[in-house]
C-alpha cells in the first residue's frame, strides 16, 4: 500500500523518537498496556518505516546528534 504522507521534517523527528520511545516501553516486563500486545514483527516494521521517513527527510545524522545530546541528560 502506497500512502502519500507530507509532513514537516520536525515531525518526522517527532514520530521517529515516539516510536522508539515506543519500543523500549515494550521492553519493560511490567507494561500492561497496548504496547505489550503488539508483536514484535510489527513493532520492527514500524521502527524501519521510521527509519526510512528519517532518511527521505536527510535527518539520520542529526537523529543520531539529538540522540547523543539527550543521552547526556
Amino acid at each position: 500500500m502506497k500512502i502519500d504522507l507530507r509532513i514537516s521534517r520536525k515531525n518526522v523527528l517527532l514520530l521517529n523518537h515516539v516510536i522508539e520511545r515506543g519500543l523500549v516501553v515494550k521492553d519493560d516486563e511490567k507494561n500492561e498496556g497496548l504496547l505489550s500486545n503488539i508483536p514484535n514483527e510489527n513493532l520492527e516494521e514500524l521502527k524501519i518505516i521510521a527509519g526510512q521517513y528519517l532518511e527521505k527527510a536527510g535527518l539520520i545524522e542529526l537523529n543520531e546528534k539529538l540522540n547523543e545530546l539527550g543521552k547526556g541528560k
